[in-house]
């Protein structure tokens, strides 16, 4: 399979991952005193991706709960509202092309949900496609 990482991107994440697993850590969760924190809302936050689907996109943030679950299901009512309302804040300031959440079989940390907000590569700054030369 052809990573959606970039080569160079692609290693340092291996690497990342090598050395937490050799360290006994595991990618459960994201620590966020390690991430930057883009924007924040009570109970959500939009984070940079340290290690980005950069072959594809030109912009890959996280959405993620500050509280640490894996399903949807797991969320409160409280959070369910907000992330609808994040959503919605999200969809009107037509800054990101798409909501990219992998399937357990792909995601690197299983026990924290997160779902990716990318600006793909094609595309313009008004949001219109580029076109192919």
């Amino acid at each position: 399979m052809i990573s959606p990482r970039s080569k160079e991107t692609e290693t340092k994440y291996q690497e990342f991952k090598k050395h937490k697993i050799a360290s006994g850590e595991e990618l459960e969760t994201f620590n966020l005193d390690d991430e930057i924190i883009v924007r924040e809302f009570t109970n959500w936050l939009i984070i940079e991706n340290r290690f980005p689907y950069d072959n594809m996109t030109s912009v890959n943030h996280m959405l993620i709960p500050r509280r640490n679950f894996s399903d949807y299901s797991e969320a409160t009512d409280a959070e369910k509202a907000e992330h609808e309302t994040i959503l919605r804040l999200l969809t009107k300031e037509r800054y990101y092309d798409a909501i990219v959440e992998n399937f357990p079989r792909s995601k690197s940390v299983q026990r924290h949900i997160h779902m990716h907000l990318v600006r793909w590569k094609y595309t313009n700054e008004d949001g219109s496609n580029k076109s192919e030369d």
